[in-house]
């Protein structure tokens, strides 16, 4: 039995033969793991279920459901990997796209990790990209700095230290003691980055030396290089400097750095039964991909595109509500309205007898509620609106190794009318990834994705007009 259990995101995985976590389920039928057990590279604060283990029909067999995250962790002594069931390609793509740089620019490999499995490299190697990513924009501002007093005396510089030179000198000896305030950068910060760059290029250094050559160099020159603890993490995330607005964007980049440094070091979180993992949510990277794409394609064109448009509703009731749709487009008084799910779409219907099929009922009424609301606004025409996933035509079969395959046509699910109104379009759409299996090339895949982006907006800017 393999230490690792492999899995991905959004998955029902066949029986597993695994003692341990049998052992767990002895006197209760379910285990949840959730995300308060691991660093969650995510904006979502709530505690949301990584995956949940159920007990199989066997003695020793769990089976095990996974949500909307990506990444590694351990418990009860065994270590899972959640990979993403489009694959690294994909992930590569959406990140290039939410941190605005070409797909070009991710042709990394690994060279500390190329010999495990792709679900090992799988977290180090977003977070490694990332980090490089949210450096490199941010560098162009230069490193935070912070005012310091600096004491002279061999020169006059500033204003006289009045204390000083009352203790120093008197009676006057040719020196006068004198303070000034100069801007430095901040230890802290610049340690955090360092030693968080010294590992990025282990695995990637030529990538991190075309990137961020200049703050590279920036970064060994003012390190002090000794071991990164918690305290000065802790300092360098708190550091008043980050409260200005110039730098307010780098608090992000040194929680990626402090990611990379408490996995790369252990520094944090051990104990007999729990070593903290690491993951990604992928449903808020899916929905940012979309945005940005949605963004560049329509913005130019006179519509403007908001990511979670915030909607308060019954707000002097009990019963008050504050609703986000995902992706808001408004042009003049005409609005398009769109929830994002990153759950694989495969168009299956629902068989009449509890089975409910690809589109989630709580989604469905969602996304009509939102439509809803704007609809009934003065002034505001909803043109379209409907839910966007990734499509996939193959999807695995609950509880057992085959592949279904299953036809399906994309323009059964856009709709010429919403409950009837023919002003208004409903649709269910998204990018068709139905070709990304392994047995593709990498090359193709990238190429594969493009066109898929292509035709996505082709479909979306027919419904605007």
């Amino acid at each position: 039995m393999a230490k690792a259990i492999e899995l991905t995101d959004f998955s029902v995985s066949p029986p597993i033969e695994n003692s341990k976590l049998y052992k767990k389920l002895q006197d209760i039928s379910l285990i949840t793991l959730n995300t308060s057990m691991c660093d969650v590279v995510s904006k979502q604060k709530d505690i949301e279920p990584i995956l949940e283990i159920h007990k199989g029909v066997k003695e020793n067999e769990v089976i095990i459901t996974t949500f909307g995250y990506v990444g590694k962790f351990s418990a009860f002594g065994v270590d899972f990997n959640i990979g993403y069931r489009f694959g690294n390609i994909l992930l590569d793509r959406m990140v290039a796209k939410v941190n605005d740089f070409e797909m070009k620019s991710l042709e990394l490999e690994s060279i500390a990790t190329k010999n495990k499995s792709q679900n090992d490299n799988l977290v180090m190697r977003m977070l490694y990209m990332h980090f490089i990513l949210k450096l490199e924009k941010l560098s162009i501002l230069g490193l935070p700095k912070s005012y310091v007093r600096v004491e002279h005396h061999q020169k006059f510089k500033g204003q006289i230290d009045i204390n000083r030179y009352i203790k120093k000198d008197v009676p006057f000896q040719g020196k006068i003691s004198s303070k000034s305030y100069e801007q430095e950068y901040v230890q802290e910060i610049v340690d955090v980055l360092y030693t968080a760059l010294n590992e990025v290029e282990k695995s990637f250094k030529e990538s991190v030396t075309k990137r961020v050559f200049q703050t590279r160099n920036l970064l060994m020159h003012y390190a002090n290089r000794q071991f990164v603890n918690e305290e000065i993490i802790t300092k360098a995330l708190n550091h008043k400097v980050l409260q200005n607005s110039l730098y307010s964007e780098f608090k992000v980049t040194l929680e990626i750095a402090s990611f990379i440094i408490h996995h790369t070091f252990n520094i944090k979180y051990k104990n007999n039964k729990l070593l903290t993992g690491l993951v990604f949510d992928v449903s808020l990277l899916w929905e940012n991909y979309l945005y940005k794409l949605l963004k560049e394609n329509f913005e130019n064109d006179g519509w403007n595109v908001i990511h979670e448009d915030e909607l308060n509703v019954y707000k002097n009731n009990f019963y008050a509500r504050r609703m986000l749709p995902d992706i808001v487009m408004k042009k003049d008084n005409k609005v398009i309205v769109f929830d994002a799910k990153s759950k694989s779409m495969t168009f299956e219907k629902g068989l009449g007898n509890g089975e409910r099929g690809d589109l989630d009922r709580n989604d469905f009424f969602q996304v009509n509620t939102y439509m809803t609301y704007y609809n009934k606004q003065k002034n505001l025409e909803v043109i379209a609106g409907g839910l966007l996933y990734p499509i996939g035509r193959e999807f695995n079969c609950r509880f057992n190794n085959e592949i279904c395959k299953e036809n399906y046509e994309k323009w059964k699910a856009h709709s010429d009318n919403w409950f009837g109104d023919e002003t208004t379009k409903f649709i269910v759409d998204g990018i068709d990834l139905s070709f990304m299996t392994d047995k593709n090339d990498s090359k193709k895949k990238k190429d594969d994705i493009l066109k898929s982006e292509k035709a996505f907006i082709i479909r979306i800017k027919r419904l605007a007009k």
